[in-house]
């Protein structure tokens, strides 16, 4: 990034500093790279030293110095995996409603619906403090409030 320096904006002299990229363009990136990952057959110790013991078949795919590549399948995180204690999606709340956020918005799409589950819209009732006051000298008192809330579960 520059700017220009000079009378009348004529640029006679410029300072110039290095920026970071705006965050979306990063994660717009990653995610092209992450989809055009390459998966490699390699013993993970001997490919940290070395990318000679890649197979004849990966390395005349041309592996790009700045290509992703990965040695495992990616888990299916809608079902639980014992080894790596993930639970899975059944059972997990998700955000339909009531969010500003569009991607939290289609969180119940991606946890529940992706993986094959339907939603189970519960309404709960819940408290918190409301009415407060400040009363003399140190202490403020509130009263306890019940308020409705609506839920989403993947069932």
């Amino acid at each position: 990034m520059c700017r220009c320096h000079g009378l009348s904006g004529s640029c006679s002299h410029q300072t110039c500093w290095m920026e970071v990229a705006p965050f979306e363009d990063i994660v717009n990136d990653l995610i092209k790279k992450y989809k055009k990952a390459i998966r490699i057959n390699a013993d993970r110790t001997s490919f940290i030293r070395s990318i000679n013991v890649l197979d004849f078949e990966e390395r005349s795919r041309k592996i790009k110095t700045r290509q992703l590549v990965f040695l495992d399948e990616s888990p299916n995180y809608c079902y639980p995996d014992e080894l790596t204690g993930w639970p899975g999606t059944l059972g997990r709340l998700c955000v339909k409603e009531n969010s500003t956020d569009p991607e939290e918005r289609k969180s119940c799409q991606q946890l529940c619906r992706n993986c094959g589950y339907d939603l189970r819209k519960e309404t709960r009732i819940k408290q918190k403090r409301c009415n407060c006051a400040f009363r003399m000298c140190c202490e403020v008192r509130c009263d306890v409030c019940d308020y409705e809330v609506e839920e989403y579960f993947c069932v």
